[in-house]
């Protein structure tokens, strides 16, 4: 038996070819907001660092079919979760907290890509967004049981170089 979340789904007959299946994560810190996202199928892996009123925006423009965040987070950010799924139909999973501590998270981001440092990719002065794509590694690593060699870089999302258009929009 092989259970499959809905963020890891990579099956080309359970896949619809217009759009991304993500696997997102949410770290909490304060007003500000860490995001993390890949599509396993693709490989393609984003990270940002955002204000927390913004995330709801985000997270609805990107459509992820699960949202890691860490346990504990649904009861400092009240709401939030029923709010996740409500405007995403995400399944929201809670993970140990640890995964998303920075330095856990950075250890995990440099073991995956066989680096030194994550200056090559853009991303190493993010605050949040680290603790998030470490948070989704780690998780790549418990539930495919294979190596996920095909991501091969992640990627900086940064608010200036895109317009955004809100849920309304």
């Amino acid at each position: 038996t092989r259970l499959v979340p809905p963020g890891t789904l990579t099956d080309d007959a359970l896949l619809d070819d217009k759009e991304n299946n993500f696997l997102a994560a949410v770290h909490l810190d304060g007003p500000r907001a860490g995001l993390a996202w890949v599509d396993l199928s693709t490989g393609a892996f984003f990270a940002r660092d955002l204000a927390r009123q913004a995330l709801l925006d985000e997270l609805t423009r990107l459509r992820p079919r699960e949202c890691l965040m860490a346990e504990g987070a649904s009861e400092a950010a009240a709401g939030l979760v029923a709010e996740i799924r409500e405007v995403t139909g995400a399944l929201v999973s809670e993970r140990s907290a640890f995964v998303f501590a920075r330095d856990e998270a950075e250890r995990l981001l440099l073991a995956h890509f066989a680096a030194a440092s994550l200056d090559g990719f853009g991303v190493a002065d993010l605050a949040c967004g680290i603790s998030a794509a470490g948070a989704i590694i780690d998780y790549l690593q418990e539930t495919q049981r294979t190596s996920c060699a095909h991501i091969r870089r992640i990627e900086r999302v940064e608010s200036g170089r895109w317009l955004h258009l809100d849920e309304t929009t």
